[in-house]
């Protein structure tokens, strides 16, 4: 018999250990660590409904083991401290966590490819299993089929939405809670392009419908059922109106 998910989501967002490669001084070695070291310091996620209305909530750090002294570029892009990590434990024991607070959902959400690839290599890295590719959902796709165009950085679709990025960026609890109201937004959007689609189809055949009623009236057609059918639209117009 095959495992059972419940119905809810977990869009979860990571922060890793990084080096700033852009700046001039930085060296081959950061470089290489940059390419090939880099460590999972926090795992930051929201559990949500299908809907992608907020749940619960959950974070927790952890202390890299390959490198574990953060860089200044780190500290200050993330606002995680030397102490957050130091007095955490390793990525093994945070990630039980996040997957005995995530409850086994129907999948988790990450905004873009890197989450679950770090993810994956972190579980490869502490001899411990990864929940699997067939239950990752690359957000930014997922953007695709709700509107038609894939999503982009996480601060331009903020903007775009009109929402207010609350919290600190590049922090795995802030993000995640931004990237859920992101994808809420975008499913209310596509929801009342669909709703005005219906409308405008029912205003149109109540107008054809009208139409073929005058012909009627002047004997050029027959009026059976006409006015029912009109009566019939003019109830679901007025039902969908009143949703808003």
């Amino acid at each position: 018999m095959g495992m059972s998910f419940n119905t809810h989501y977990v869009i979860f967002d990571l922060e890793a250990t990084c080096w700033d490669t852009r700046d001039p001084n930085c060296t081959e070695l950061e470089k290489y660590k940059q390419e090939n070291e880099m460590e999972t310091i926090e795992i930051g996620a929201v559990k949500t409904t299908s809907d992608f209305r907020i749940l619960d909530k959950f974070t927790v750090f952890c202390k890299p083991r390959l490198n574990p002294v953060l860089s200044d570029f780190c500290k200050n892009l993330t606002t995680i401290t030397q102490k957050d990590v130091d007095t955490s434990k390793e990525f093994r024991s945070g990630y039980k966590q996040f997957l005995q607070w995530s409850e086994n959902p129907t999948l988790f959400v990450a905004w873009g490819a890197y989450d679950g690839l770090q993810l994956q290599k972190d579980c490869l890295e502490h001899c411990t299993r990864y929940f699997g590719h067939d239950r990752y959902l690359n957000a930014k796709e997922l953007m695709r089929a709700l509107r038609g165009f894939k999503g982009h950085g996480l601060g331009k679709e903020v903007r775009r939405y009109n929402l207010s990025f609350e919290g600190t960026q590049h922090r795995g609890i802030d993000d995640s809670i931004m990237v859920a109201k992101v994808m809420r937004s975008a499913k209310l959007e596509r929801e009342a392009l669909e709703k005005h689609s219906v409308l405008s189809k029912i205003k149109k055949r109540i107008k054809e419908i009208d139409k073929q009623k005058i012909k009627a009236m002047l004997g050029y057609g027959r009026t059976e059922n006409l006015q029912g059918q009109v009566d019939g639209l003019t109830e679901a117009l007025l039902m969908l109106q009143e949703e808003d």
